[in-house]
């Protein structure tokens, strides 16, 4: 039963950091819950974007990613940490992307 629970927690935290470090979460969504296939999906996108204010040649800048996603990382951890000791973290390389 245990080797049972950890192979599907293995294929749910494959698919858990697949969504939050590289943006595929289209097989997080199951049921009647459809994303589009282009929905951008990076609440750990920490890199600025800088928006044009009113003022000519004055610009704003802010997290890239919405606080509606920034928000989600709590939600991240809270799936990590129930985790059963052995699952592996399924970390990947910034230069794999």
């Amino acid at each position: 039963m245990l080797l049972i629970w950890h192979r599907k927690q293995k294929t749910f935290a494959e698919t858990l950091f697949a969504a939050y470090l590289k943006g595929n979460m289209i097989p997080l969504a199951v049921g009647d819950l459809s994303l589009p296939e282009d929905a951008y999906f990076a609440p750990f996108d920490v890199s600025l974007l800088f928006i044009p204010v009113s003022v000519p040649g004055s610009f704003v800048s802010q997290p890239a990613a919405p606080e509606s996603q920034a928000n989600l990382v709590v939600l991240f951890s809270e799936c990590v940490i129930a985790f059963h000791p052995g699952v592996r973290m399924c970390i990947f390389s910034p230069s794999a992307s």
